[in-house]
């Protein structure tokens, strides 16, 4: 199919269809099927594009902190929107640090409960808060357990307040004290 494009819209409009449009812009350009490939790939991954005036090639942003300049006929950096772009992705990456820790933790907690022939941390808890013959256990898991976020909690302060390092999951499982219990 080919496909006429409108640079100040940053339309295409199918080349066989055009009878059917009551409001054609003005700039329609032929477009090669080649560019409209290369466009439809350059928008998928968020990039901008410029298609040049022969309708055949067409120059993709490097990143989606480049913009277009005219005058100088090429892509340059917004340094000020790759400043924006780095910061999000730092803070990006410390929250999936933050969420790989605290699913390594909850990891373990389950299987220490399993290990106690419960499903999961969660259905020990379940044990704790009337009287029966898991009550004891489950009380001792949970107050194990809340140590276990306590401690990750003060220590993500200590990390935030930037006293300490960011620990990698195996790290921070590796410093969970072993559950024990006493009773019957």
């Amino acid at each position: 199919m080919k496909y006429k494009y409108s640079p100040t819209l940053e339309a295409f409009f199918p080349a066989d269809m055009l009878d059917a449009y009551t409001d054609l812009p003005i700039d329609l350009m032929d477009v090669s099927e080649q560019a409209y490939d290369a466009v439809l790939h350059a928008r998928s991954q968020g990039l901008a594009y410029r298609i040049a005036d022969d309708g055949v090639s067409v120059s993709v942003a490097p990143s989606v902190a480049h913009d277009w300049d005219t005058k100088a006929g090429k892509w340059v950096l917004n340094v000020e929107r790759q400043t924006i772009i780095d910061a999000h992705a730092q803070k990006q990456a410390i929250i999936n640090a933050v969420n790989d820790v605290k699913h390594a933790l909850q990891t373990h907690i389950d299987a220490v409960a399993i290990g106690l022939g419960f499903s999961g941390g969660n259905a020990v808890m379940l044990y704790a808060g009337f009287a029966n013959a898991f009550q004891p256990l489950a009380q001792a898991f949970g107050a194990w357990e809340a140590g276990i976020w306590a401690q990750a909690n003060q220590y993500m302060a200590q990390v935030k307040a930037g006293e300490v390092p960011m620990l990698t999951p195996t790290q921070a499982v590796e410093r969970i004290p072993v559950f024990e219990f006493a009773g019957a």
